[in-house]
C-alpha cells in the first residue's frame, strides 16, 4: 500500500472518530444500555482501523516522519480511550439505576403518589455562573434534609431544573439511588472552577458605581460585593493579602465623591485598609444616612447661587482654637457618625469642612 493511500484512509478514519465522538457527547444521557453497547462497538471498530493504518504508515514512512506519526497516534488513541471510559461509566450508572428500580419499585410507586411538602426552591436552567448559588441553596433545603428519601430529593430536583440542565437528568427514573447519580451528572457539567471564577470577577467589575450619597445605593454595593466574596470562598479562593487590597480599591473607586471623602477622613494615614473595613464603614455610613433621612430624597433648587467670601479669622467651630475644622485633631478623633452629625448641625460644608463661604441667592 502506498503512503498516499494510507494517508487518505487515515483522514477518513479520523473524520469518523470525530463525528462519533461529537454525537456521543451530545446524546449520551439519552442512550439506553443496548444503544450504549452498540456505540461502544463502533468505537472498538474505529480503534482497530486506526491501529492497522498507523502500522502501515510506520512501515512506509521516512525516518524523519516516524516521530510525528507516533505523536499523532497517541493523541488519537487518548481521545478514543476517553470516549470508552465515558461510555463504561454511563453503562455502570444505568446498571445501578436498573438494580435500584427493581429493589425499590413498590416503595417508590407509593411515594410518588404522596404529595410532597411545598418548598421554596431556586430554579436552574444551565447558566454556569448561577450554579454555585443554586447548588448551595438546593443542598441546604433538600440534599441535607434527613427526612426526605433519595426518590423525593430527585423529584424536587427534577421540578426545579429547566432547559439544558433538565435534559441531563430527564431520562433517570425517580428512585433513591438515582438522586446522587443525577447530582453528580449536574456537577460534572456545570462546576467548572475557571469559568465560574471568570464570571464572578466580571460581575464584580460590573457592579454599578454609586452616583450620589444614597443609603440604598451604598447597601446595594455592599451586598453585591459580599455575595461575590462568599462565592469566591465557595471555590476555596480566600480573599486575603494582595487580593483583599485589590478588591478594596476596586470597590473604593465605585464610591461617590462625598462618601469617598468621609471614607478617606476615617483612615489612618499609614495603614492600608482591608476590604472588610471598607464594607463595615459603608454599612455604618448607610445606617447613619437612613437615621438622618439623608440621601433618600433631596429637593434641589433651580435658583442660581454665588459663593460670597466673608471676612474671617481662623477659628475652629469644634474646639474654638485658631485653626480650621479640617485641621482639628479633636474633631478627627471622633467617630464618623459623630463627625457627620456635627457638620450637619452646624451647617458646615461637607466638602471642605470650613465655614469660609456662605450661599446667597441671586
Amino acid at each position: 500500500m502506498k503512503v498516499k493511500a494510507c494517508l487518505n484512509q487515515k483522514k477518513a478514519i479520523i473524520s469518523s472518530l470525530t463525528r462519533l465522538k461529537n454525537k456521543t457527547l451530545e446524546d449520551i444521557n439519552e442512550l439506553d444500555s443496548s444503544e450504549l453497547k452498540i456505540r461502544k462497538n463502533r468505537f472498538d471498530t474505529i480503534g482497530e482501523e486506526l491501529k492497522t493504518i498507523f502500522d502501515n504508515l510506520f512501515s512506509l514512512a521516512r525516518d524523519n516522519e516516524i516521530e510525528d506519526y507516533i505523536l499523532e497516534k497517541q493523541e488519537l488513541f487518548d481521545t478514543w480511550e476517553e470516549m470508552l471510559i465515558l461510555l463504561d461509566r454511563r453503562v455502570s450508572h444505568l446498571n445501578k439505576t436498573n438494580k435500584n428500580t427493581e429493589v425499590t419499585h413498590t416503595r417508590n410507586s407509593d411515594s410518588t403518589e404522596i404529595k410532597l411538602p411545598t418548598l421554596s426552591l431556586p430554579t436552574f436552567s444551565g447558566v454556569i455562573d448561577e450554579w454555585l448559588t443554586f447548588s448551595d441553596l438546593f443542598q441546604a433545603a433538600v440534599t441535607n434534609n434527613q427526612n426526605l428519601t433519595g426518590a423525593q430529593k430527585l423529584q424536587y430536583l427534577k421540578g426545579v431544573l429547566k432547559g439544558d440542565a433538565q435534559k441531563i437528568v430527564q431520562s433517570l427514573p425517580i428512585t433513591d439511588g438515582n438522586f446522587q447519580i443525577a447530582w453528580d451528572l449536574l456537577k460534572e457539567r456545570y462546576f467548572h472552577k475557571r469559568e465560574i471564577l471568570s464570571s464572578l470577577m466580571k460581575k464584580l467589575m460590573n457592579i454599578s458605581p454609586i452616583t450620589c450619597e444614597s443609603h440604598a445605593q451604598i447597601l446595594k454595593l455592599v451586598d453585591s460585593t459580599k455575595e461575590c466574596v462568599r462565592l469566591l470562598e465557595t471555590l476555596d479562593l480566600k480573599v486575603e493579602g494582595t487580593a483583599d487590597i485589590i478588591l478594596m480599591f476596586i470597590i473604593q473607586f465605585k464610591l461617590d465623591s462625598t462618601t469617598r471623602g468621609w471614607w478617606e477622613r476615617s483612615l489612618d494615614s499609614e495603614k492600608i485598609p482591608s476590604l472588610s473595613e471598607l464594607l463595615q464603614f459603608l454599612s455604618n455610613h448607610a445606617r447613619s444616612l437612613m437615621t438622618e433621612g439623608y440621601g433618600v430624597k433631596r429637593n434641589i433648587s433651580n435658583k442660581k447661587v454665588t459663593l460670597v467670601a466673608s471676612g474671617f479669622q481662623l477659628h475652629c467651630s469644634y474646639c474654638q482654637n485658631n485653626h480650621n475644622l479640617n485641621k482639628c485633631d479633636a474633631f478627627q478623633n471622633l467617630s464618623v457618625q459623630k463627625r457627620v452629625n456635627f457638620v450637619k448641625s452646624n451647617n458646615i460644608c461637607f466638602n471642605c469642612l470650613t465655614q469660609f463661604h456662605r450661599k446667597s441667592a441671586l
